[in-house]
């Protein structure tokens, strides 16, 4: 268990040690009366699904001091059977739910799992939950039941065109929990949606049909500011389709570098396929500018730069082909650092030549910047803009 695991409550030098309540028979009486805002309890594997639900019901019980504030993150815990449904049964059956956060990364919770969690928030409707992470939980296996994935499917679909106020939603995959195109429907129904602000679907592998429905969806949604959709297998042909979608959206301002996807198909034809991505970043650019938010660019991102630096690695390490895909995610990361402080550099230069921006506007954007960070923290306040 890490050193960091705690519950933290309002005032910060008070700590409660996780490791109470791996103890089912503990009376969790700090849960039932503390101001609790932030309640971690990361890789704990000794909670069984009495502990669960022994945790969920104090902390539902607190009802003189919990405001519907508290951030709680289960990550990395090996959910069984039944500690799902005792988590969903909790969550759909308490009479007060003060949470605002709630992430379940790297859970074990499967296709089901997901489902059940999700459908007992559908039910439930607390109204409460700002911000859902389910990160790395699902898998499409051979014995995986096409009526299981139509739940799971249907379940977020509710969700996601619900009332809940959730503005931070997270479905990333990796090789080993991808949905493939199963997760295009799931993204389908953002059409309707006026609260997720930032959406994370990387690593599924669904190719070209998620990107293009990235970009149907940015035609209609006036609310989605932040994408993260890399090692999706898009091609050029679906980050093209995204351009032409996403060119009358005057929202988004952020769109995390598919350099993994880009990459690889930009390797084929560079002066061709390298116009495609900065004439994306032009228009995350003008979305930035003319919201008046910072925001982080999609790319800065030169091709001919992160071939450069995979020629001269392979050079200095002696790869052969068959070691090259081993080191393409360090490679990447590397690549898209140093095109973010391109960027950054390049961004603050035009501040200098700029006509307009004067000492006190100068000062006004750093305030602006520090608030922004602080918003991206915390699921963010652009909703609330006009």
């Amino acid at each position: 268990m890490a050193t960091d695991d705690y519950i933290h409550t309002m005032q910060p030098t008070q700590f409660v040690n996780p490791a109470r309540f791996a103890r089912p028979s503990l009376n969790c009486a700090s849960l039932r009366s503390a101001q609790v805002t932030h309640l971690s309890l990361v890789k704990m594997d000794r909670i069984s699904s009495v502990g669960y639900a022994t945790i969920l019901c104090s902390l539902f019980g607190n009802v003189t001091n919990l405001k519907p504030l508290v951030k709680i993150d289960f990550g990395s815990n090996k959910f069984s059977h039944g500690d799902v449904t005792t988590f969903a049964s909790q969550i759909e059956n308490s009479s007060m739910f003060p949470i605002s956060q709630l992430v379940l990364d790297d859970c074990n919770l499967g296709i089901e799992g997901v489902s059940l969690i999700v459908q007992s928030l559908v039910e439930r409707k607390p109204g409460t939950l700002k911000k859902l992470s389910l990160a790395r939980n699902t898998h499409i296996g051979f014995f995986t039941s096409a009526t299981s994935i139509h739940g799971f499917q249907t379940a977020l679909s509710r969700l996601i065109k619900g009332s809940e106020p959730i503005m931070e939603l997270n479905l990333s995959g990796d090789v080993g929990h991808k949905l493939g195109e199963g997760v295009v429907s799931i993204v389908e129904a953002l059409k309707s949606n006026k609260t997720i602000i930032k959406l994370d679907v990387c690593g599924h592998k669904t190719g070209d049909k998620l990107a293009v429905c990235i970009g149907e969806v940015l035609k209609v949604n006036k609310t989605l500011a932040y994408i993260q959709f890399d090692k999706n297998s898009t091609s050029i042909e679906g980050f093209k389709s995204l351009l032409e979608n996403m060119k009358g959206n005057k929202r988004v301002i952020n769109i995390g570098p598919p350099v993994r996807d880009f990459t690889k198909t930009a390797r084929l034809n560079k002066e061709e396929n390298q116009p495609v991505l900065d004439a994306i970043e032009e228009v995350v650019a003008r979305n930035a500018k003319e919201t008046g938010r910072r925001g982080s660019l999609m790319s800065g991102i030169n091709l001919e730069q992160i071939e450069a630096q995979r020629a001269q690695k392979k050079k200095e390490e002696g790869r052969g082909e068959e070691e090259e895909e081993e080191t393409d995610e360090k490679e990447m990361e590397n690549a898209v650092t140093q095109a973010n402080m391109a960027r950054q550099h390049r961004y603050s230069e035009a501040v200098k030549k700029s006509s307009v921006v004067d000492d006190d506007e100068d000062e006004d954007e750093d305030e602006e910047e520090e608030e922004d960070e602080d918003e991206d923290e915390d699921g963010g306040e652009l909703a609330s803009e006009p």
